[in-house]
């Protein structure tokens, strides 16, 4: 995929370079990372549940995770990234996957306690940080002492992934959905400006990684149109 950015108005140089080293690792070419042991006793679970039902887009919630940790390897964004990655979704084998545009806030209460059930013990802390981090993201302050620089980062790789997945599914059929861009957009701008302020080496890497979605979408779609 030759994809190509250009420092503008809405770009510093210096983010400009740092999305230009994201695109050099070939951020958004899928690669499955190797199932560690503490993940093989919930293989076939997770690759039983769907993603995007009724949407046409064909995925699981085990491949998910595996390109997910695949994108957080290329970023070298560190082991606990990888490992929080790794457990983000094993509370899914109790409540399921619940399509975005679906979710309904009851949902948290749900997956804290499935958390607490399914989760490895050492690993719990992890996946309950991504939880927390991932509802302070979308605007609930409550949450906002949990928020760690690795859970952020998590989030952002866990939503890039899930996001250009559709999308690239959803071009290499020829098809496109107005309701499925305007959530994406809205999302990582939501997002970015929650980063706003929040300190870590690893923030920039987050929102260059939400930023340049919005070019890699233009590029598929701008292939059918």
């Amino acid at each position: 995929m030759h994809l190509e950015i250009r420092p503008d108005s809405a770009l510093d140089q210096a983010n400009w370079h740092h999305l230009q080293n994201l695109l050099a690792r070939e951020i958004f070419t899928p690669i499955y990372a190797e199932i560690p042991d503490f993940m093989k006793v919930f293989t076939k679970p997770l690759e039983a549940i769907q993603r995007f039902r009724d949407s046409g887009v064909k995925d699981n919630v085990l491949d998910h995770i595996r390109r997910s940790v695949g994108m957080a390897k290329k970023l070298e964004s560190g082991i606990t990234v990888e490992n929080t990655l790794w457990v983000h979704d094993l509370a899914e084998q109790i409540t399921g996957d619940t399509p975005v545009l679906l979710q309904k806030e009851d949902d948290g209460n749900a997956e804290l306690m499935a958390i607490h059930q399914i989760v490895p013990r050492q690993f719990i802390p992890l996946a309950l940080d991504f939880f927390h981090t991932q509802r302070f993201l979308k605007g609930k302050e409550e949450h906002s002492s949990y928020v760690t620089e690795n859970a952020v980062l998590a989030n952002a790789v866990d939503r890039t992934e899930g996001n250009t997945h559709f999308h690239r599914w959803q071009s290499s059929q020829g098809s496109r959905s107005q309701k499925h861009d305007d959530y994406t957009f809205n999302e990582i701008n939501k997002f970015t400006q929650r980063l706003v302020g929040l300190e870590g080496s690893k923030l920039q890497t987050a929102i260059s990684l939400l930023n340049l979605q919005k070019t890699y979408m233009i590029h598929l779609y701008g292939q059918i149109e």
